[in-house]
Protein backbone atom coordinates (compact mmCIF):
# COMPACT_ATOMS: atom_id res chain seq x y z
CA UNK A 1 0.00 0.00 0.00
CA UNK A 2 1.09 3.54 -1.09
CA UNK A 3 2.73 4.89 2.63
CA UNK A 4 0.76 8.54 3.20
CA UNK A 5 3.68 9.59 5.80
CA UNK A 6 5.92 9.72 2.50
CA UNK A 7 4.23 12.57 0.84
CA UNK A 8 5.89 15.11 3.60
CA UNK A 9 9.07 14.38 1.58
CA UNK A 10 7.76 16.17 -1.31
CA UNK A 11 9.17 19.12 0.97
CA UNK A 12 13.00 17.93 0.06
CA UNK A 13 15.29 17.25 -2.06
CA UNK A 14 14.01 13.15 -2.40
CA UNK A 15 11.32 15.18 -4.27
CA UNK A 16 13.00 14.63 -7.70
CA UNK A 17 12.83 10.92 -7.64
CA UNK A 18 9.11 11.29 -5.99
CA UNK A 19 6.94 11.01 -9.60
CA UNK A 20 4.32 8.44 -8.67
CA UNK A 21 2.68 10.34 -5.56
CA UNK A 22 0.17 7.29 -4.80
CA UNK A 23 3.64 4.96 -4.72
CA UNK A 24 5.83 4.98 -1.14
CA UNK A 25 9.05 6.45 -1.75
CA UNK A 26 10.86 3.04 -1.77
CA UNK A 27 8.32 2.32 -4.82
CA UNK A 28 9.18 5.90 -6.24
CA UNK A 29 12.93 5.77 -6.24
CA UNK A 30 13.47 2.36 -7.24
CA UNK A 31 11.03 3.53 -10.19
CA UNK A 32 13.04 6.21 -10.54
CA UNK A 33 16.52 4.62 -9.97
CA UNK A 34 15.70 2.10 -12.86
CA UNK A 35 15.10 4.73 -15.30
CA UNK A 36 17.35 7.76 -14.29
CA UNK A 37 20.21 8.51 -16.91
CA UNK A 38 23.59 9.01 -15.16
CA UNK A 39 22.88 13.22 -15.74
CA UNK A 40 19.56 12.55 -13.53
CA UNK A 41 21.50 10.96 -11.16
CA UNK A 42 24.44 13.85 -11.00
CA UNK A 43 21.93 16.20 -10.63
CA UNK A 44 19.95 14.42 -7.89
CA UNK A 45 23.00 14.26 -5.90
CA UNK A 46 24.04 17.50 -6.74
CA UNK A 47 20.53 18.52 -5.28
CA UNK A 48 21.35 16.89 -1.91
CA UNK A 49 19.87 13.55 -2.65
CA UNK A 50 21.88 10.90 -1.27
CA UNK A 51 21.43 8.33 -4.03
CA UNK A 52 22.23 4.36 -3.25
CA UNK A 53 22.56 1.84 -6.03
CA UNK A 54 20.67 -1.05 -4.64
CA UNK A 55 22.70 -3.85 -6.52
CA UNK A 56 23.64 -7.10 -5.05
CA UNK A 57 26.53 -6.83 -4.09
CA UNK A 58 26.38 -2.98 -3.52
CA UNK A 59 27.87 -0.96 -6.14
CA UNK A 60 30.43 1.69 -4.15
CA UNK A 61 29.33 5.23 -5.02
CA UNK A 62 31.18 8.02 -5.14
CA UNK A 63 30.09 11.96 -4.33
CA UNK A 64 28.90 11.83 -8.05
CA UNK A 65 28.74 8.77 -9.69
CA UNK A 66 31.34 8.30 -12.40
CA UNK A 67 31.01 6.59 -16.00
CA UNK A 68 32.07 3.31 -14.68
CA UNK A 69 29.83 3.26 -11.74
CA UNK A 70 26.64 4.19 -14.13
CA UNK A 71 28.00 1.45 -16.97
CA UNK A 72 28.38 -1.18 -13.42
CA UNK A 73 24.62 -0.23 -12.59
CA UNK A 74 23.19 -0.62 -16.04
CA UNK A 75 25.35 -3.94 -16.12
CA UNK A 76 23.81 -5.17 -12.72
CA UNK A 77 19.90 -3.52 -13.89
CA UNK A 78 20.00 -6.12 -16.80
CA UNK A 79 21.68 -9.50 -15.16
CA UNK A 80 18.93 -9.00 -12.71
CA UNK A 81 20.74 -8.09 -9.91
CA UNK A 82 18.94 -5.00 -8.75
CA UNK A 83 17.44 -5.63 -5.12
CA UNK A 84 14.21 -3.50 -3.32
CA UNK A 85 15.34 -0.95 -1.05
CA UNK A 86 15.50 -2.34 2.73
CA UNK A 87 14.27 -0.15 5.29
CA UNK A 88 17.88 0.46 6.79
CA UNK A 89 18.46 1.83 2.65
CA UNK A 90 15.93 3.95 3.09
CA UNK A 91 16.05 5.83 6.60
CA UNK A 92 19.88 6.14 4.92
CA UNK A 93 18.53 7.89 1.83
CA UNK A 94 15.95 9.85 3.88
CA UNK A 95 18.08 10.69 6.81
CA UNK A 96 21.15 12.05 4.33
CA UNK A 97 19.34 14.13 2.03
CA UNK A 98 16.52 15.89 3.90
CA UNK A 99 16.06 19.15 6.47
CA UNK A 100 15.99 17.68 10.17
CA UNK A 101 12.59 19.14 11.01
CA UNK A 102 11.11 17.07 7.96
CA UNK A 103 12.63 14.05 9.01
CA UNK A 104 11.40 14.13 12.13
CA UNK A 105 7.85 14.89 11.00
CA UNK A 106 8.32 11.79 8.22
CA UNK A 107 9.23 9.24 11.46
CA UNK A 108 6.83 10.69 13.57
CA UNK A 109 4.15 9.84 11.20
CA UNK A 110 5.54 6.75 10.29
CA UNK A 111 5.43 5.50 14.19
CA UNK A 112 2.07 7.17 14.30
CA UNK A 113 3.16 9.54 16.74
CA UNK A 114 0.33 12.21 17.49
CA UNK A 115 -2.42 13.41 15.55
CA UNK A 116 -4.13 16.86 14.72
CA UNK A 117 -2.37 19.88 14.40
CA UNK A 118 1.84 19.08 14.41
CA UNK A 119 4.90 21.44 14.37
CA UNK A 120 8.96 21.07 14.09
CA UNK A 121 11.35 23.73 14.11
CA UNK A 122 14.77 24.58 13.09
CA UNK A 123 17.03 27.23 14.16
CA UNK A 124 19.92 28.29 11.15
CA UNK A 125 23.30 29.96 12.04
CA UNK A 126 22.19 33.30 10.43
CA UNK A 127 19.62 33.47 13.48
CA UNK A 128 16.69 32.50 11.84
CA UNK A 129 14.33 29.85 12.65
CA UNK A 130 12.02 27.32 10.08
CA UNK A 131 8.70 25.87 11.03
CA UNK A 132 6.83 22.83 9.71
CA UNK A 133 3.66 22.25 10.10
CA UNK A 134 1.36 19.61 8.99
CA UNK A 135 -1.79 18.27 9.81
CA UNK A 136 -2.14 14.50 11.24
CA UNK A 137 -5.32 12.88 10.94
CA UNK A 138 -6.88 10.39 13.25
CA UNK A 139 -9.32 8.82 10.14
CA UNK A 140 -10.02 9.09 6.77
CA UNK A 141 -12.66 11.09 7.01
CA UNK A 142 -10.38 13.83 8.92
CA UNK A 143 -10.03 16.49 6.64
CA UNK A 144 -7.32 19.14 6.60
CA UNK A 145 -8.17 22.26 8.29
CA UNK A 146 -7.43 25.73 7.46
CA UNK A 147 -4.97 28.58 8.59
CA UNK A 148 -6.77 31.44 10.50
CA UNK A 149 -3.96 33.67 11.88
CA UNK A 150 -0.54 33.71 12.78
CA UNK A 151 1.20 35.34 15.53
CA UNK A 152 5.04 36.51 16.03
CA UNK A 153 6.98 37.89 18.91
CA UNK A 154 10.75 38.50 18.42
CA UNK A 155 10.80 37.59 14.76
CA UNK A 156 8.99 38.61 11.34
CA UNK A 157 7.72 35.96 9.38
CA UNK A 158 9.19 36.08 5.41
CA UNK A 159 6.33 33.47 4.00
CA UNK A 160 3.63 33.77 5.83
CA UNK A 161 0.10 31.08 5.08
CA UNK A 162 -2.45 32.65 3.57
CA UNK A 163 -5.33 33.14 5.93
CA UNK A 164 -8.17 30.36 4.40
CA UNK A 165 -5.42 28.31 3.23
CA UNK A 166 -5.30 24.24 3.83
CA UNK A 167 -2.79 22.47 5.85
CA UNK A 168 -1.70 19.82 3.77
CA UNK A 169 -0.80 16.71 4.56
CA UNK A 170 2.77 16.96 3.68
CA UNK A 171 3.17 20.39 5.70
CA UNK A 172 4.20 23.77 5.26
CA UNK A 173 7.69 25.05 5.99
CA UNK A 174 7.50 29.19 7.34
CA UNK A 175 10.53 31.40 7.63
CA UNK A 176 11.04 33.66 9.93
CA UNK A 177 13.79 35.87 10.75
CA UNK A 178 15.26 37.62 13.85
CA UNK A 179 16.89 40.84 13.91
CA UNK A 180 20.64 40.69 14.79
CA UNK A 181 21.63 42.98 17.91
CA UNK A 182 24.81 45.21 17.53
CA UNK A 183 26.42 42.37 19.74
CA UNK A 184 25.54 39.44 17.15
CA UNK A 185 22.71 38.10 19.82
CA UNK A 186 19.11 37.53 18.26
CA UNK A 187 16.33 37.82 21.04
CA UNK A 188 13.88 34.98 22.31
CA UNK A 189 10.94 34.76 19.76
CA UNK A 190 7.56 32.89 19.92
CA UNK A 191 4.79 31.57 17.34
CA UNK A 192 1.68 30.80 17.16
CA UNK A 193 0.03 29.64 14.32
CA UNK A 194 -4.05 28.83 14.30
CA UNK A 195 -6.14 26.62 12.50
CA UNK A 196 -9.52 25.65 12.80
CA UNK A 197 -8.44 22.65 14.58
CA UNK A 198 -6.27 23.80 16.50
CA UNK A 199 -2.68 25.36 17.03
CA UNK A 200 0.87 25.02 16.42
CA UNK A 201 2.94 26.87 18.95
CA UNK A 202 6.48 26.98 19.82
CA UNK A 203 9.43 29.23 21.81
CA UNK A 204 12.95 30.00 20.42
CA UNK A 205 15.50 30.51 22.89
CA UNK A 206 17.53 33.77 22.43
CA UNK A 207 21.14 33.73 20.53
CA UNK A 208 23.76 34.74 23.11
CA UNK A 209 25.78 37.54 21.51
CA UNK A 210 28.69 36.08 18.86
CA UNK A 211 32.15 37.30 18.39
CA UNK A 212 32.52 38.73 15.00
CA UNK A 213 35.25 36.81 12.72
CA UNK A 214 38.87 38.37 12.73
CA UNK A 215 40.06 39.14 9.44
CA UNK A 216 43.64 37.79 8.72
CA UNK A 217 46.52 38.58 9.81
CA UNK A 218 49.12 40.40 7.65
CA UNK A 219 53.12 40.69 8.43
CA UNK A 220 54.45 42.65 5.91
CA UNK A 221 57.76 41.81 4.15
CA UNK A 222 60.50 44.25 6.17
CA UNK A 223 61.56 47.76 5.26
CA UNK A 224 64.95 48.16 4.89
CA UNK A 225 66.92 51.19 6.08
CA UNK A 226 69.94 53.23 4.48
CA UNK A 227 73.04 51.82 6.58
CA UNK A 228 74.87 54.31 9.12
CA UNK A 229 75.28 54.82 12.67
CA UNK A 230 71.74 56.42 13.00
CA UNK A 231 68.82 54.52 11.07
CA UNK A 232 65.48 54.75 10.64
CA UNK A 233 62.86 53.14 8.82
CA UNK A 234 59.04 52.85 8.73
CA UNK A 235 56.91 49.76 7.40
CA UNK A 236 53.75 50.95 6.26
CA UNK A 237 50.06 49.39 6.06
CA UNK A 238 47.53 48.98 3.32
CA UNK A 239 44.02 50.58 2.84
CA UNK A 240 41.41 47.86 4.72
CA UNK A 241 44.29 47.10 7.21
CA UNK A 242 44.36 47.80 10.69
CA UNK A 243 47.71 48.69 12.26
CA UNK A 244 48.57 46.47 15.86
CA UNK A 245 52.08 46.19 15.63
CA UNK A 246 55.72 45.07 14.33
CA UNK A 247 59.16 44.46 14.92
CA UNK A 248 62.48 45.84 14.09
CA UNK A 249 66.08 44.38 13.61
CA UNK A 250 69.26 46.10 13.66
CA UNK A 251 71.93 44.15 10.77
CA UNK A 252 75.53 44.71 11.38
CA UNK A 253 77.13 44.36 9.49
CA UNK A 254 74.93 46.00 6.78
CA UNK A 255 72.53 43.46 4.70
CA UNK A 256 73.46 40.56 7.30
CA UNK A 257 70.34 38.97 9.35
CA UNK A 258 72.94 37.84 12.39
CA UNK A 259 75.49 40.48 13.91
CA UNK A 260 79.53 38.99 13.37
CA UNK A 261 81.54 37.76 16.13
CA UNK A 262 83.41 40.53 18.15
CA UNK A 263 81.69 43.93 15.96
CA UNK A 264 80.19 46.49 17.65
CA UNK A 265 76.68 47.01 17.95
CA UNK A 266 73.77 49.49 17.07
CA UNK A 267 71.35 49.56 19.47
CA UNK A 268 66.96 50.10 19.30
CA UNK A 269 66.50 53.45 20.69
CA UNK A 270 62.35 53.29 18.93
CA UNK A 271 60.24 50.65 17.90
CA UNK A 272 56.25 51.87 17.79
CA UNK A 273 53.14 52.35 15.79
CA UNK A 274 52.83 55.71 13.95
CA UNK A 275 49.79 56.43 11.93
CA UNK A 276 49.44 53.93 9.59
CA UNK A 277 53.20 52.52 9.97
CA UNK A 278 55.48 51.05 12.55
CA UNK A 279 58.38 52.97 12.91
CA UNK A 280 61.50 52.34 14.08
CA UNK A 281 65.17 53.29 14.61
CA UNK A 282 68.79 52.16 15.86
CA UNK A 283 72.20 53.83 16.84
CA UNK A 284 75.55 53.23 17.57
CA UNK A 285 77.50 54.48 20.89
CA UNK A 286 80.50 55.64 21.38
CA UNK A 287 82.35 53.06 18.76
CA UNK A 288 81.13 53.93 15.05
CA UNK A 289 78.93 51.16 13.83
CA UNK A 290 77.76 50.81 10.45
CA UNK A 291 74.17 49.14 10.04
CA UNK A 292 70.52 48.83 8.49
CA UNK A 293 67.92 47.87 9.50
CA UNK A 294 64.91 46.05 8.98
CA UNK A 295 61.29 47.02 9.99
CA UNK A 296 58.24 44.52 9.89
CA UNK A 297 54.36 46.06 10.42
CA UNK A 298 51.53 43.61 11.75
CA UNK A 299 47.88 44.30 10.89
CA UNK A 300 44.94 42.65 10.23
CA UNK A 301 41.85 43.00 7.55
CA UNK A 302 38.91 45.04 8.20
CA UNK A 303 39.48 44.79 11.96
CA UNK A 304 37.61 48.16 12.45
CA UNK A 305 35.07 46.84 10.55
CA UNK A 306 33.73 45.22 13.76
CA UNK A 307 36.00 46.42 16.46
CA UNK A 308 37.23 49.19 18.13
CA UNK A 309 40.72 49.76 18.08
CA UNK A 310 42.41 52.43 20.72
CA UNK A 311 45.95 53.09 20.53
CA UNK A 312 47.44 54.91 23.88
CA UNK A 313 50.73 55.53 25.05
CA UNK A 314 52.39 56.86 28.55
CA UNK A 315 55.50 58.86 29.17
CA UNK A 316 57.38 58.19 32.12
CA UNK A 317 59.24 60.78 34.01
CA UNK A 318 63.01 61.84 33.39
CA UNK A 319 65.50 58.82 34.77
CA UNK A 320 68.80 57.36 33.45
CA UNK A 321 67.04 54.34 33.19
CA UNK A 322 63.25 55.39 32.98
CA UNK A 323 60.03 52.87 32.40
CA UNK A 324 56.49 53.09 31.80
CA UNK A 325 53.43 51.15 30.89
CA UNK A 326 50.64 51.94 29.23
CA UNK A 327 47.26 50.87 30.11
CA UNK A 328 44.22 49.99 28.04
CA UNK A 329 40.61 51.01 28.90
CA UNK A 330 38.68 48.84 30.42
CA UNK A 331 37.32 46.35 28.44
CA UNK A 332 39.60 46.21 25.44
CA UNK A 333 41.83 43.62 24.97
CA UNK A 334 45.68 44.01 24.29
CA UNK A 335 46.77 43.77 20.52
CA UNK A 336 50.72 45.03 20.57
CA UNK A 337 52.48 48.02 21.76
CA UNK A 338 56.05 49.65 21.05
CA UNK A 339 58.47 51.91 22.39
CA UNK A 340 59.73 55.22 22.36
CA UNK A 341 63.32 56.88 23.68
CA UNK A 342 62.99 61.03 23.88
CA UNK A 343 66.48 61.74 23.10
CA UNK A 344 69.63 61.03 21.80
CA UNK A 345 71.77 58.23 23.35
CA UNK A 346 68.99 55.89 25.29
CA UNK A 347 68.60 52.33 24.46
CA UNK A 348 65.55 50.24 24.74
CA UNK A 349 65.57 47.78 27.04
CA UNK A 350 62.25 46.53 27.15
CA UNK A 351 59.00 46.55 24.88
CA UNK A 352 56.91 43.67 25.55
CA UNK A 353 53.16 43.00 27.10
CA UNK A 354 53.12 43.58 30.70
CA UNK A 355 49.49 41.99 31.56
CA UNK A 356 46.59 41.22 29.10
CA UNK A 357 45.56 45.13 29.18
CA UNK A 358 48.85 46.40 29.11
CA UNK A 359 52.48 47.24 27.13
CA UNK A 360 55.82 48.16 29.27
CA UNK A 361 59.02 50.00 27.91
CA UNK A 362 62.20 50.37 29.18
CA UNK A 363 65.46 52.49 28.33
CA UNK A 364 68.94 53.44 29.70
CA UNK A 365 71.81 55.89 29.50
CA UNK A 366 74.92 53.76 28.59
CA UNK A 367 78.71 52.96 29.59
CA UNK A 368 78.57 55.85 32.17
CA UNK A 369 77.51 58.95 30.05
CA UNK A 370 74.71 60.16 32.07
CA UNK A 371 71.62 61.53 29.80
CA UNK A 372 68.61 61.55 32.27
CA UNK A 373 65.53 61.58 29.83
CA UNK A 374 61.60 60.13 29.55
CA UNK A 375 60.32 56.95 27.74
CA UNK A 376 57.08 56.68 26.02
CA UNK A 377 55.57 53.21 25.96
CA UNK A 378 52.47 52.55 23.15
CA UNK A 379 50.02 49.70 23.80
CA UNK A 380 47.58 48.95 21.18
CA UNK A 381 43.66 47.02 21.94
CA UNK A 382 40.27 46.21 20.66
CA UNK A 383 37.03 44.96 21.79
CA UNK A 384 33.77 43.92 20.07
CA UNK A 385 32.04 46.85 18.82
CA UNK A 386 28.68 47.36 21.16
CA UNK A 387 29.99 45.18 23.75
CA UNK A 388 29.84 41.44 24.36
CA UNK A 389 32.07 38.95 24.47
CA UNK A 390 35.79 39.61 24.00
CA UNK A 391 38.32 37.50 22.18
CA UNK A 392 41.28 36.09 23.68
CA UNK A 393 44.72 36.86 23.47
CA UNK A 394 47.24 34.58 24.66
CA UNK A 395 50.61 34.69 26.04
CA UNK A 396 53.66 32.71 26.30
CA UNK A 397 57.45 33.54 27.10
CA UNK A 398 60.66 31.74 27.32
CA UNK A 399 63.79 33.10 28.64
CA UNK A 400 67.23 32.41 26.84
CA UNK A 401 70.32 31.73 28.17
CA UNK A 402 72.76 33.97 30.07
CA UNK A 403 75.25 35.41 27.40
CA UNK A 404 76.46 38.70 25.79
CA UNK A 405 74.63 38.60 22.53
CA UNK A 406 71.55 36.14 23.58
CA UNK A 407 69.33 35.41 21.13
CA UNK A 408 66.00 33.09 20.65
CA UNK A 409 62.88 32.44 19.00
CA UNK A 410 59.44 32.32 20.91
CA UNK A 411 56.70 30.08 19.48
CA UNK A 412 52.99 31.30 19.45
CA UNK A 413 50.95 29.57 21.62
CA UNK A 414 49.69 26.35 20.42
CA UNK A 415 46.51 26.42 18.11
CA UNK A 416 47.26 30.65 18.08
CA UNK A 417 48.17 32.53 15.12
CA UNK A 418 51.10 35.35 16.00
CA UNK A 419 49.63 38.72 16.19
CA UNK A 420 52.90 40.35 18.16
CA UNK A 421 55.49 40.18 20.46
CA UNK A 422 58.29 41.68 22.65
CA UNK A 423 61.28 41.34 24.78
CA UNK A 424 62.80 42.64 28.18
CA UNK A 425 66.51 42.26 28.55
CA UNK A 426 67.14 40.66 32.48
CA UNK A 427 70.03 42.53 33.77
CA UNK A 428 70.51 43.43 36.95
CA UNK A 429 72.58 46.23 38.83
CA UNK A 430 75.40 45.49 35.88
CA UNK A 431 76.19 48.01 33.18
CA UNK A 432 72.61 46.47 31.53
CA UNK A 433 71.82 44.59 28.37
CA UNK A 434 70.55 46.47 25.21
CA UNK A 435 67.94 44.99 22.74
CA UNK A 436 69.23 44.82 18.97
CA UNK A 437 65.91 42.87 17.66
CA UNK A 438 62.57 42.46 18.29
CA UNK A 439 60.75 40.90 15.25
CA UNK A 440 58.08 38.20 13.50
CA UNK A 441 59.54 35.10 12.53
CA UNK A 442 57.62 32.83 11.10
CA UNK A 443 54.44 32.01 13.74
CA UNK A 444 56.95 33.17 16.44
CA UNK A 445 58.56 36.04 17.99
CA UNK A 446 62.45 36.50 17.71
CA UNK A 447 64.65 38.58 19.96
CA UNK A 448 67.89 39.35 20.54
CA UNK A 449 70.54 41.87 22.66
CA UNK A 450 73.90 42.52 23.54
CA UNK A 451 76.18 44.47 25.97
CA UNK A 452 77.90 47.24 24.68
CA UNK A 453 81.76 48.44 25.18
CA UNK A 454 80.97 47.09 29.36
CA UNK A 455 80.50 42.95 29.62
CA UNK A 456 77.30 42.36 31.11
CA UNK A 457 76.19 38.69 30.54
CA UNK A 458 72.29 38.51 30.30
CA UNK A 459 69.37 36.87 29.25
CA UNK A 460 65.98 37.87 27.64
CA UNK A 461 62.65 37.51 27.95
CA UNK A 462 61.03 37.21 24.52
CA UNK A 463 57.37 36.68 24.48
CA UNK A 464 54.83 36.04 21.46
CA UNK A 465 51.24 37.12 21.55
CA UNK A 466 48.87 34.89 19.91
CA UNK A 467 44.89 34.19 19.03
CA UNK A 468 43.09 30.86 18.62
CA UNK A 469 42.37 29.70 15.06
CA UNK A 470 39.17 29.74 15.34
CA UNK A 471 38.43 33.22 15.97
CA UNK A 472 39.81 33.91 11.98
CA UNK A 473 37.46 33.93 9.13
CA UNK A 474 37.76 30.41 7.24
CA UNK A 475 40.52 31.04 4.19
Amino acid sequence: MPGPCDSILVNSPVNVVMQKRESTFSESYMDWIKTATQQQIQEAQAAGVSVILPTDPPIPLSASITNQQYHDFQTALEAGKVIDLNATQVDTIVTKSVDPLIYKAWTDCNEQNGFGVLNYSTIHADGSFTVLVRYAPNSPADLPPKFTDLEVTGATVVNPPAEGSVVPFAGVIIVFRRHRAPDGSFPDATYTINTEKGTAQGEIPAVPPQVPFLGAVKIYPPVRSVAGSATNATCEVEPGYTLIGGGARVNYPPGTTSPAAGSPANMLTNAYTLNDGFVASSHDHLVVSNADLDVWAIAIQNLARDFDVVYHEADSNAANHPCVTAVLPPGYALLGGGARTNAAFQFLTASAPAGDDSWMASSKDHAGIANPTTVTAFVVGFRVRGGGPTIPVQFKSITTAVSQRPEGSCPVPDGCRLIGGGAVSNYGGGPGLLLTASFPDGNAWHARGADHTDIDPTSLTIWALGIEEKYFAPD
